[in-house]
């Protein structure tokens, strides 16, 4: 695991007596093993939330249950005082974005043929990079991102090593450029919560299971896909722009290790050791991700773009050759 960034004063043990007095009188309630199914019953009925946290149980989904936690517990009120705070720091950061008249936007994720990009010049859009990229000083010099995207419970706002490495870099690149962190608000507000040097340079939008979004100026919410690309910067590309740029959107590669689930191009990695200890502190992550994300991660992106193009007269483009089909179809040449 990484280093705590609090203090531990909120942690408090009980005495058998005065845990069941503080079960009753708390709203949230998480179990670290397996419990009697008649207590678990029992909380629920008294109107208490109740999370399954257990690390090895493939069941609980621990990752994604610890994550939203801290958002859960929050009054609708300030939940929703949040998203307006975000929406206006969007939309103003937008109005100023506006100046350079872009009609194109580039995305890049974290594939080998993110190697290339500086065979190219992308000043003339609108550029939005994602996760392990924060890492380059060099390549963040060349594109000159303008939003940064992550999502991830486990290898961004988890508790392993990897995660505070990320958040570590991500700290430093906020600090010194001009761009903005752009996340899901349910998974999201545990880094402002610990990072609240963040808040100001971090959009927190809220995450529904709803078709894609293609204007965040309209509808501010993101729909809930299974990859960056699809949830959350799709929405923030086709938001500023119609002509829209992949590069090292890779999906698996044929020809280089899918190391951690995808292949990640050299510009964008982290050691392995780091990688190791996500999966160390998340053991039954890998489990579901192997399970479903690969062909819901082709048929969301598909059905994004063909949208795109068929209602909203949108263009999708790919610089370099891409192993998932509907960007292999769109390759610039």
């Amino acid at each position: 695991m990484g280093q705590s960034t609090g203090s531990g004063d909120h942690i408090v043990f009980y005495g058998k007596l005065n845990l069941w007095s503080a079960l009753l009188q708390a709203r949230h309630i998480l179990f670290w093993q397996p419990t009697i199914k008649a207590l678990d019953w029992l909380f629920r009925l008294a109107g208490k939330r109740v999370y399954y946290v257990a690390t090895e149980a493939v069941d609980a989904r621990e990752y994604t249950s610890y994550a939203k936690i801290l958002w859960n517990m929050l009054p609708e009120h300030e939940r929703e005082a949040i998203v307006l705070e975000s929406k206006t720091r969007f939309l103003n950061y937008v109005d100023g974005l506006e100046k350079f008249r872009y009609a194109r936007a580039y995305v890049f994720g974290t594939g080998p043929t993110l190697e290339e990009a500086y065979d190219f010049d992308f000043s003339d859009g609108f550029r939005l990079v994602c996760n392990s990229i924060v890492a380059n000083p060099k390549l963040l010099n060349h594109i000159q991102p303008h939003f940064i995207a992550a999502i991830d419970e486990v290898s961004h706002l988890g508790i392993s090593r990897y995660a505070e490495k990320f958040r570590a870099d991500l700290v430093e690149v906020l600090r010194s450029r001009n761009m903005l962190f752009v996340t899901i608000a349910q998974n999201g507000f545990i880094l402002v919560a610990n990072h609240p040097e963040l808040r100001n340079k971090t959009v927190l939008i809220p995450c529904q299971t709803m078709p894609p979004n293609y204007n965040l100026l309209q509808d501010f919410r993101l729909p809930g896909f299974v990859s960056v690309l699809s949830s959350t910067m799709l929405p923030i590309a086709t938001t500023l722009a119609k002509d829209i740029r992949f590069l090292g959107c890779d999906g698996k590669s044929k020809v280089r290790n899918n190391e951690d689930f995808w292949a990640h191009g050299k510009e964008a990695q982290y050691q392995v050791e780091l990688v190791n200890s996500g999966h160390l502190c998340h053991p039954t992550f890998d489990l579901h991700r192997q399970a479903v994300t690969y062909d819901q991660y082709n048929d969301e992106l598909a059905s994004i773009i063909l949208r795109g193009e068929q209602e909203y007269e949108m263009k999708f483009g790919c610089l370099r050759p891409s192993n998932t089909p509907v960007l292999r179809e769109r390759l610039i040449r």
